[in-house]
């Protein structure tokens, strides 16, 4: 069985869909299943109970029955607990007669929202009793290992991953202006004001476009704000970003914190490549030089800095997006995200430990 929070087409609940697919071309019988509803565009998983996430603070007793009634209706021999609350709401299948292998998805920054000691005692011991853990980077890896101290043993890096058919995308032909994209939710974590202002300071030297795709609570202000300024567009949210990725020369990530962001992956597949801070396991898509531009947590002047250095040379920021395209072939593609989840599933039905890395 595969869990994930609710069936709100996010990025977790997106790739959870895609792992459930995956893992039953390979031979799996997988039920796929949310804990609650969730608002907007859905993803397919089914949701044990018809409750908003808002009532999912601490332990639903509705969503612990539900929950334990379709494990032993499917019979289910392994529990995938993707991300969020699905990990305390998976543990309720431990205490089952027929227990199931339970292994929890850690897809985020545990120490950004494990802020506090008891915090992070209660996330350290939820994950000890699990059978495993994945996480979707190196960084974050480190993060549960070094910060909330579990064995090394306990953690595996499993990746998520994109179509390949990203990298089939046609970037439109080179215009005067550097088009630079944001694309994900306009929220305060996403933090869009920083990449305007970025742009904008940049713009005064240079010629500079952003367009900002996407939904979220600040899409109302920004838009007010936005109402004459060039060169600034705000989109709205969209259903098909392979033409914004044409358009785009370079995409910025301004992120409090991150997981292994799948914008980061779609536009590397397509030869975009990104600026970003150095948060949860961008490091490992973004190399600094490399596939991009790696800024320290945090440091504004630096992004800005960044972006400049970026306008400057057309030519390297393509060096760029032809490697960034290259390092996603080669390891970050959705088949290979499939063959890394349906090793480790088959390693812990086996009682054997995975490989800490996938192969590459």
């Amino acid at each position: 069985m595969l869990a994930v929070t609710t069936n709100q087409r996010r990025g977790a609940e997106v790739f959870g869909e895609q792992l459930a697919d995956g893992l039953a071309n390979r031979g799996w019988d997988v039920a796929f299943r949310s804990l609650v509803r969730g608002d907007g565009p859905i993803v397919g998983a089914v949701p044990l109970v018809d409750k908003p996430r808002s009532e999912l603070g601490g332990i639903d007793l509705d969503v612990v029955r539900a929950l334990r009634a379709a494990v032993r209706e499917h019979q289910a021999d392994l529990v995938f607990a993707n991300g969020s609350a699905t990990l305390r709401y998976g543990l309720t299948t431990r205490l089952m007669r027929r227990r199931p292998k339970l292994v929890y998805g850690s897809i985020g920054e545990p120490m950004a929202w494990a802020i506090n000691p008891l915090a992070r005692l209660r996330t350290a011991t939820q994950m000890r009793l699990a059978d495993l853990v994945t996480a979707v980077s190196s960084p974050t890896r480190r993060q549960i290992v070094d910060g909330l101290g579990l064995k090394p043993t306990k953690v595996v890096v499993a990746p998520t991953g994109v179509p390949s058919s990203f990298a089939d995308i046609q970037p439109e032909e080179p215009t005067e202006h550097l088009r630079v994209l944001l694309l994900g939710s306009v929220t305060e974590e996403k933090r869009p004001g920083l990449a305007i202002r970025a742009v904008q300071s940049v713009a005064n030297d240079h010629p500079i476009k952003l367009r900002i795709v996407g939904r979220g609570d600040l899409v109302a202000p920004l838009n007010e704000m936005l109402s004459s300024v060039d060169p600034i567009e705000l989109t709205g949210p969209t259903e098909d970003v392979a033409p914004h990725l044409a358009w785009a020369d370079l995409l910025l990530l301004t992120s409090r914190t991150e997981g292994l962001p799948g914008v980061v992956l779609e536009a590397a597949a397509a030869g975009v490549p990104t600026v970003a801070f150095d948060v949860g396991g961008v490091s490992d898509v973004v190399q600094e030089g490399t596939t991009g531009f790696l800024v320290p947590r945090g440091d504004e002047e630096a992004f800005v800095v960044a972006l400049r250095v970026a306008t400057a040379d057309r030519a390297q920021l393509r060096r760029m997006g032809d490697q960034a395209r290259e390092l996603v072939l080669r390891r970050y593609t959705l088949g290979h995200s499939f063959d890394r989840y349906d090793e480790v599933f088959r390693s812990v039905l086996a009682g054997k430990r995975p490989k800490t890395q996938p192969e590459v």
